[in-house]
């Protein structure tokens, strides 16, 4: 199953209601790449996914 890590505002970038609707893995982490660099950003998030690949 697909995983979908999110780090729009609002309105975020998936509709809550399908993931709601399909039970999807989905995560949303607001503010990652504002608060930090885009290359920092970027290691964070693989980060993240390397974590939640490897708890699945």
């Amino acid at each position: 199953m697909p995983y979908i890590l999110d780090i729009a505002s609002s309105p975020y970038g998936i509709d809550q209601e399908l993931v709601k609707k399909y039970n999807l893995n989905y995560n949303l982490y607001l503010g990652i790449p504002s608060k930090y660099a885009p290359k920092e950003a970027s290691d964070i998030l693989l980060k993240v996914l390397k974590k939640v690949v490897q708890n699945k």
